[in-house]
């Protein structure tokens, strides 16, 4: 065999077994993963916060504005927080 037919094979082996990873942790779980940071129970849990959130909370520091929790990133989740204000 030739070295692409084998790596096409062994591409092709790979993608079906993340697949089918995928395929039994929904099964298993009944949802989907949770990685966005803001519906991730975890990442709260451990203090993790969305880049605009840490941001805006230092500027608010710097600035000398109480504390307090800030409200998520904007309406779009924290997906929204690449964009710039």
């Amino acid at each position: 065999m030739s070295t692409t037919i084998l790596v096409i094979i062994i591409s092709i082996v790979t993608f079906g077994l993340f697949a089918l990873a995928m395929s039994i942790t929904l099964i298993v779980k009944g949802k989907n993963i949770e990685s966005e940071i803001e519906e991730n129970q975890h990442m709260k849990d451990l203090g993790i916060t969305c880049a605009r959130q840490q941001i805006e909370k230092e500027e608010r520091m710097l600035r000398g504005e109480s504390d307090c929790d800030i409200t998520p990133c904007h309406s779009g989740g924290c997906g929204s927080c690449s964009s710039s204000k």
